[in-house]
């Protein structure tokens, strides 16, 4: 769709809820991808257009808490590679999304 000045985008905000203690960031962050393919998925079908960004809470995979900083401030190697992993996960579900809605 476009206005006078260009092309609309059509963003998407998801919430989820804080991450309860059992399940791990990378399960989270799986959680949050699924998510987002779940709105993106009923948008598509109800709009009949695609979201083009997705909004998430800062923290959304590590959740907060008062030992989120203390646990997941990358300190040592264990911390740096769980958030790289997450990094990775949530980049690669962007670019398929990014492939399928622009046809990169």
């Amino acid at each position: 769709m476009e206005n006078q000045h260009g092309k609309y985008l059509t963003i998407g905000a998801v919430q989820p809820a804080l991450r309860p203690s059992h399940l791990s960031p990378i399960e989270a962050a799986k959680h949050v991808v699924h998510l987002m393919k779940e709105v993106a998925s009923k948008h598509d079908k109800c709009k009949h257009k695609k979201i083009d960004l997705f909004i998430l809470p800062e923290l959304c995979p590590l959740g907060y808490s008062e030992d989120t900083f203390e646990k997941f401030l990358p300190r040592d190697k264990s911390v740096m590679e769980t958030l790289e992993s997450i990094d990775q996960l949530l980049q690669s579900s962007a670019k398929v999304r990014v492939r399928t809605v622009w046809n990169f």
